[in-house]
């Protein structure tokens, strides 16, 4: 084994800035107290001839600016957080709209970067949609040179859009063909994620040569760079050939600064997807999430190890932190943030690497908050703690005590302890429907944080949870004789299309509770937003959208549960309903172009139900129910399609089972005017019915209740049933209880109505499923919505489902 002491480290500026995320514009500002960000020089340098190193040429067009205000080029550090310490380039003027300047980068490095123009306050580039440029990438593998353009400043009132072409391709296994997920694309200041086959789009791209540029976001895939030339209204084909990568063994062996408390939780933060890089922006201007980084092991002298596979030939940046990659993150010795950096060599390895200093623990001004949680938090729960210096950040996991206590100690950045203003708890890192709260349930704003220096810790007791309550709802089952069904009945549960970044941490304790329901299955849904450039598009957005590699990870700890999975693709819409389908551009070509990316979306869903072994996939969105045989437009009116609905469902069938070998249902909803064909419903497996009672509860005796909704079932459900074909009802039905409340949620309602659905499934034979929809698996709340986490419902569940598939 290779082993490498002390590890090369990549020194970055200790600079800081921060950027205010306003009306999606970003507007940075510079921190009182702080030093700005390591301005270079501007005029070029002279060639590094060090082999580590090449002399990289940036070169940008800008607008006419009549105040010939400067431009840099920031660098940016994505595992602090893209706002908070850009490494910054003055520019030479070449002429008025030209600008360039020359730096030495290593070799290898893959490098994030951004335009900014000088000003009050300063103003960053936008592309062509009217985006602020998240950043641009670039691979450097050699002296070389790039051409750039800014086709706006977001401080230039609503920029004309410039007439546009697209960039459309796929990304390849170069050796075996295979589609190539996963891989984080840039073109013209634009990025997306290539699909489950691989593909990406983008529409908008301004007429030019732009550098399409590619990596892999666990590194798993060698980068691509290459120069597109876009022409306005045409499209720009682009095949992305990458290599895998071996994996190889990486430990990363750390030494903790003299006088550091021992035991303490060590994670390895850092660039890639693994190592807790969301690829997103988050509270704060970060982007990694601490819960999400890896653990650190200690050892008995002291030191911390981790092991990790990872690729051979991957840059990967990193850092040590007790807590994200900003705060509490390691710093030097004279307090300067730290990162380093590692090309992952062909063989396992060994990093020895030397913790300088934390910060303000070695100065005695760290901050120590300890707190008392209260009774009613659920025994798997975490309590983070979230900081306030100039706006929320992204909350930070505390250390348990055990008896409910918890305890953070804050270090640093030390020059931004005297801006912290507020705090508070959460749990499991939803500061949203998991804040503290009040002892009347009132959600905490936020608490101030004592005058500095402290001498000693903040003590605190928290009142509530939001959204928790001591009084539980009684769970009553119907005595009646429960018939078991025939095997291969279906026991499920769905997960809500809603998606948070902090979840995926915590998803350990709602997969369990899922199956000890005893459900046989979990239902994914992968999301797409369906906005429109010109034309009508799908896309995935980081941090927003559950991304492929987190949904294979389900669906690996759900198979490691005995469970199966279904896939059921979904949309959003970029504005709502009733102003996104009437729009007087709303012709038949738009249509055509509509179901051509639709398809295409769903193919890719295809691709990744067959890559996690999905036993079945789930078509027919409600979303998109204006594309189907029936559907209306808000208005009530027919779209203008152009083409026969019931041919194109039917030949989309046909398409996917070209590309996936498992069952395919079709989700009706059947409070909807869709009226798919008797083609369609014999071309898949079955219906996968979308169930949502209607029924009142208000004062109704539980047999009423069950009366209602079995008539309500025969009369809506059974119309949908085909002889042969198998038949799902999925269900939901929101808890009641009002956010605005004192009292306790009263949930038994929800009880009564599941227990209603499932004594009407008993006596019905054409049921060959149950699945309850709306599982948000990452925190307990006992809000007004149709999740069952936690709730009596569930317990409703828990007795149904194994006497059903006649386990008791």
């Amino acid at each position: 084994m290779q082993k490498r002491t002390p590890s090369k480290i990549l020194r970055i500026s200790s600079g800081l800035l921060l950027l205010v995320f306003l009306l999606n514009a970003c507007i940075p500002f510079q921190i009182p107290g702080t030093a700005a960000p390591e301005e270079k020089e501007a005029k070029p340098q002279s060639t590094i001839n060090q082999a580590d190193y090449a002399e990289i040429i940036f070169q940008v067009i800008v607008p006419e600016d009549a105040n010939k205000s400067p431009v840099y080029l920031d660098i940016l550090d994505e595992t602090t957080g893209l706002a908070l310490r850009p490494t910054r380039y003055s520019m030479e003027e070449q002429n008025s709209t030209t600008y360039i300047t020359k730096i030495p980068l290593r070799m290898g490095s893959v490098i994030k970067y951004r335009y900014r123009k000088d000003g009050n306050p300063p103003a960053v580039e936008l592309n062509n949609l009217s985006q602020v440029v998240r950043y641009r990438q670039y691979v450097v593998s050699g002296p070389s040179e790039t051409v750039d353009q800014v086709i706006a400043w977001n401080d230039t009132p609503n920029p004309a859009p410039t007439a546009y072409g697209r960039v459309e391709g796929v990304a390849k296994d170069a050796q075996t063909g295979a589609p190539v997920p996963n891989m984080l694309v840039t073109v013209a200041g634009q990025q997306v994620l290539s699909a489950p086959d691989g593909t990406f789009l983008f529409e908008g791209v301004q007429p030019g040569t732009h550098l399409i540029v590619a990596q892999h976001i666990n590194g798993e895939y060698s980068t691509f760079q290459q120069g597109a030339t876009v022409a306005i209204n045409a499209t720009t084909p682009a095949i992305l050939a990458v290599e895998a990568k071996k994996l190889v063994n990486v430990t990363f062996h750390a030494t903790v600064p003299a006088g550091s408390i021992s035991g303490l939780p060590i994670r390895v933060i850092g660039s890639t997807f693994n190592l807790g890089n969301t690829f997103s922006d988050l509270q704060g201007g970060m982007s990694a999430i601490a819960s999400r980084a890896p653990l650190m092991q200690v050892q008995e002298d002291g030191t911390y190890k981790l092991t990790m596979q990872l690729p051979a030939g991957a840059y990967i940046e990193y850092k040590y932190t007790l807590g994200d990659g900003y705060w509490n993150a390691e710093q030097s010795a004279s307090g300067a943030p730290y990162s380093r950096f590692i090309i992952v060599p062909g063989e396992d390895i060994t990093i020895d690497d030397e913790i300088a200093a934390w910060g303000a623990e070695e100065s005695n001004n760290a901050i120590t908050f300890k707190v008392i949680a209260p009774d009613t938090t659920p025994a798997t729960d975490t309590v983070s703690l979230q900081l306030n210096a100039f706006g929320w950040s992204a909350p930070i996991p505390m250390w348990p005590l055990g008896n409910n206590q918890w305890i953070y100690i804050l270090n640093g950045p030390q020059q931004m302890l005297q801006y912290l203003q507020q705090y508070r708890y959460c749990r499991n890192d939803n500061c949203d429907s998991g804040v503290e709260a009040d002892s009347s349930g009132v959600p905490s704003t936020g608490r101030s944080i004592p005058v500095q220096p402290l001498t000693e810790p903040i003590q605190d007791t928290i009142a509530a949870w939001s959204a928790m309550y001591n009084t539980e709802a009684a769970t009553t089952v119907p005595e009646i004789e429960i018939k078991s069904r025939p095997e291969g009945f279906i026991t499920g549960v769905e997960l809500v299309k809603e998606y948070s970044p902090f979840s995926q941490a915590y998803f350990g304790p709602a997969l369990k509770s899922i199956k000890d329901l005893n459900a046989g299955w979990l239902v994914l849904s992968p999301v797409q937003t369906m906005t429109e450039v010109g034309n009508p598009l799908f896309h995935a957005i980081p941090g927003q959208h559950i991304a492929p590699l987190e949904l294979a990870q389900i669906a690996s700890w759900t198979a490691a549960k005995q469970m199966k999975v279904m896939v059921f693709p979904k949309i959003e819409l970029q504005k709502p309903a009733e102003e996104f389908w009437i729009d007087e551009n709303r012709e038949p070509v738009w249509w055509s172009v509509a179901f051509e990316r639709y398809e295409k979306y769903l193919l890719a869903q295809a691709d990744l139900a067959r890559m996690v072994n999905a036993s079945a996939l789930i078509i027919g969105d409600p979303a998109v129910s204006v594309m189907m045989n029936g559907g209306t437009l808000p208005d009530g009116s027919r779209p203008e399609i152009p083409f026969d609905v019931n041919s194109w469902w039917n030949n989309l069938v046909t398409n996917l089972r070209a590309r996936y070998e498992g069952k395919i249902y079709l989700a009706i909803d059947p409070t909807t005017t869709v009226d798919p064909s008797a083609e369609l419903i014999a071309a898949t497996d079955g219906v996968y019915a979308l169930y949502a009672p209607s029924v009142s509860t208000d004062g109704t005796e539980p047999s009423e209740i069950i009366a209602a909704v079995d008539k309500e079932i025969e009369e809506l459900l059974l119309p949908l049933h085909t002889e042969g074909k198998e038949f799902i009802i999925a269900f939901q039905y929101p808890s009641v209880y009002s956010s605005q409340a004192a009292t306790p949620a009263n949930l038994d309602h929800q009880v009564a109505v599941y227990n209603a659905i499932l004594t009407a499934v008993n006596s019905k034979d054409w049921v060959s499923g149950i699945v309850s929809r709306g599982f948000e698996p990452g925190l307990i709340t006992k809000l007004d919505n149709a999740s069952v986490f936690g709730k009596p419902a569930a317990n409703a569940l828990w007795y149904w489902f194994p006497r059903l598939l006649g386990l008791q």
